[in-house]
């Protein structure tokens, strides 16, 4: 009976093993189908989430196209261009600052960030606005280096000694490089807080540049100190004031170049007005004195520093038509330049208050 009954044991386990084995495999199966479909799901939103990144860095890439290249009428004031931005809580580090909402000027409306247009130097050149700044540095740049180069025999015909000239080459040089520190920080300065645009101070140098001409030509040795410094200050102001003024009226993206022909402005008035024109009416004066090497009396230079003067004068109405041209441009710039310090400074803010 045992015998039996371990016979019946043993050949029903064995009739039963089989389909455990089975249950088994198909349990296995169902196991691995499902892992291959999850895998497969995985796979396929990896590819839609790879293609849909693909497809936004190419928006992104595509709406980053700056419309400040597509130019406004080259003989038309330098304008600035409004490009929708993208708005977010959170600028990121080196993103371009975006001004959004109210404080764009349209209530509700899409964020929007400053452009300013930018020229080649090809169109730059049919640029009214190019030729007015290129007069006024020619002509600043003969006063201050008619002033400079022949201050040696002005000395000499004020009365003064033959190394008198000295002390005042000194006085220019330290101005020089005042004005250029000064002319530097004050319209930047001024731009940011009360939106005042830099061809204002220009127009004010330029100002300056005719009232130091017209001193001259009627100066007496001793007031050579006070315009040696001022015209010192007035030449080391051009050159703070019109690289800036190049970057904001015909752009960066160009600036190079376009700075580099501006440079054949003060090349052509140490030529043409400070040793050409000045040197000719000082030749005259000198034989009208009965001397053709040497001149000696406060007219010497007189004829020479009141025409520079009148052409200073016309040059300064040239600044204030380039002022009046720029005033629009300018004040989107300084607008911008607000939105930017509120931006930063939230920012700063919340990062102070992160822990």
């Amino acid at each position: 009976g045992t015998a039996h009954q371990r016979a019946v044991g043993s050949s029903s386990s064995s009739s039963s093993r089989p389909g455990t084995a089975v249950a088994i495999s198909q349990d296995a199966a169902r196991r691995k189908s499902l892992s291959s479909a999850s895998r497969n799901s995985g796979s396929s939103s990896r590819v839609s989430s790879s293609g849909g990144a693909q497809k936004g860095s190419k928006q992104l890439l595509a709406e980053s196209q700056d419309p400040a290249t597509e130019v406004s009428p080259l003989l038309a004031p330098p304008v600035a261009h409004a490009q929708a931005g993208v708005r977010s809580g959170k600028p990121a580090p080196g993103s371009a600052v975006v001004a959004s909402g109210d404080s764009a000027g349209a209530p509700g409306g899409p964020a929007e960030h400053l452009a300013m247009r930018s020229l080649r130097t090809s169109q730059m050149l049919l640029s009214l606005d190019f030729w007015l700044l290129f007069v006024q540095f020619t002509v600043a740049s003969g006063v201050c280096l008619a002033y400079l180069n022949n201050l040696g025999q002005l000395v000499v015909s004020l009365g003064g000694g033959h190394d008198g000239q000295v002390v005042f080459v000194s006085l220019f040089s330290v101005a020089n490089a005042a004005g250029r520190l000064l002319m530097g920080y004050i319209p930047e300065q001024r731009l940011h807080a009360q939106g005042t645009p830099r061809t204002v101070f220009l127009t004010l140098t330029a100002a300056a540049t005719a009232a130091a001409a017209l001193a001259v030509a009627y100066a007496r040795l001793g007031h050579l100190y006070v315009l040696s410094v001022l015209l010192g200050v007035v030449f080391g102001a051009h050159w703070s004031l019109l690289p800036s003024i190049t970057s904001d009226l015909f752009g960066l993206q160009h600036f190079a170049a376009n700075y580099t022909t501006l440079q054949f402005a003060p090349a052509m008035g140490s030529y043409l007005l400070a040793t050409e024109l000045t040197g000719w009416l000082y030749d005259r004066a000198a034989e009208a004195h009965g001397d053709i090497h040497q001149c000696i009396g406060p007219d010497c230079f007189r004829t020479a520093f009141l025409l520079l003067a009148g052409l200073a004068a016309l040059s300064s109405l040239a600044c204030c038509l380039a002022t009046s041209r720029s005033r629009n441009a300018y004040a989107a710039l300084a607008l911008h330049l607000k939105h930017v310090q509120i931006v930063e400074g939230g920012h700063g803010a919340v990062e102070q208050e992160d822990p």
